[in-house]
């Protein structure tokens, strides 16, 4: 059903491994009908990257293939956790899919041939930006809202890059992911990689390279070099997967990969993302609830308060203070919570605390009589 698309005008739904691939990036799975497979051992007779290790990357997301029951050939594309019940990746990942049901989610798996059905996830909702164009790989980005967050409860979460955090030319980032590393050879085991960031703000080498397509602001351009003067780039399978940088010990995503040359990897052409930090006002827009008005009603002789605002979701939710006070509390919609006023409650803030542990800005009411 979903194939591995890759870069270079194409986007890069598998990743030449991150850790091995001559030229190589992530790694992707092969889509369905791609009948080769890649043993351990034939994975690392590639060179330019190294398998990666389980508990390095706990936030580290496979999206799968819901009717596809063989893991390695159901993973299509990568993504990254930022929240107990949200995961972003790239839009090109998701853009085809017609009913959610049709793709699942795999956290912080390492080898795909070991995941088991319980370890598979729904999608309650995908947000692809409306800015999404196939044609010029432009604003390459999505949010999968999961069904039950509360599974992912104390996993490690990466953090999105902050806006006043610069990518400079030649910084040190990862990749990682199960894509391509080596023409028709995708690796079972998780595949990481170090690449530089070959463009910033003052360097044209990408906008030389795809003059038409590179957004020097939207977009962060890079590939590496290892040891054996190999090439490090993403490939096929390794979309939507994460291109970070370790700050203090703690990774930063500031990448998603999205596209780049359809022979990576190719010497001279790097590897494109979408760049995290132009997008974190509509991340934040998407998934964050918000309060916007309140209205009573009495059920069962009891005082009931109407909250209406956007992103309310049951997986979110974690409690609903009422003048200070617990409040049972139901998700109807997105858009709408109940809660029962606690007795002798007559006005106070309504306090919404979500699952990531962030407070939504508490807003005044006051009881009418």
């Amino acid at each position: 059903m979903f194939g591995k698309s890759k870069k270079s005008k194409t986007p890069l739904l598998a990743i030449t491994s991150i850790v091995v691939l001559s030229v190589l990036l992530l790694v992707a799975i092969p889509a369905r009908g791609v009948t080769s497979t890649a043993s351990d051992s034939s994975m690392k007779e590639f060179e330019g990257g190294q398998v990666t290790s389980a508990n390095l990357y706990p936030w580290m997301v496979a999206l799968v293939s819901r009717d596809e029951p063989n893991p390695f050939m159901a993973q299509f594309c990568g993504g990254s956790l930022i929240a107990p019940d949200l995961v972003i990746t790239a839009a090109h990942c998701v853009d085809t899919v017609e009913e959610i049901s049709e793709i699942e989610v795999v956290v912080g798996v390492l080898d795909l041939n070991e995941i088991k059905e319980s370890d598979r996830q729904r999608v309650a909702k995908i947000i692809i930006h409306k800015g999404w164009n196939f044609d010029t790989t432009r604003n390459d980005v999505a949010i999968i809202r999961l069904e039950d967050g509360s599974r992912n409860m104390g996993i490690p979460l990466i953090k999105l890059q902050d806006e006043k955090t610069k990518v400079e030319q030649g910084d040190l980032l990862k990749v990682l992911g199960w894509g391509e590393t080596a023409p028709d050879v995708f690796p079972s085991v998780l595949q990481e990689g170090d690449v530089s960031a070959a463009a910033s703000q003052f360097s044209s080498r990408c906008e030389k390279w795809q003059p038409k397509d590179y957004d020097r602001n939207s977009m962060i351009c890079a590939s590496g070099v290892n040891s054996e003067s190999d090439i490090v780039d993403t490939c096929f399978g390794d979309s939507g997967g994460p291109l970070f940088i370790d700050r203090e010990s703690e990774p930063e995503l500031v990448g998603i990969t999205s596209w780049g040359s359809d022979d990576c990897p190719k010497l001279g052409f790097p590897g494109l993302y979408t760049r995290v930090s132009n997008y974190l006002s509509w991340v934040e827009r998407k998934i964050s609830p918000r309060i916007s008005s309140f209205s009573q009603s009495r059920d069962a002789n009891e005082s009931v308060l109407k909250i209406r605002g956007a992103n309310f979701y049951a997986s979110g939710i974690m409690s609903v203070r009422i003048g200070g006070l617990e409040s049972s509390f139901s998700v109807v919609s997105p858009t709408l919570i109940t809660a029962m006023i606690p007795a002798g409650v007559s006005s106070g803030s309504v306090v919404i605390r979500t699952l990531d542990d962030k407070i939504v800005s508490p807003k005044r009411f006051r009881v009418s009589r």
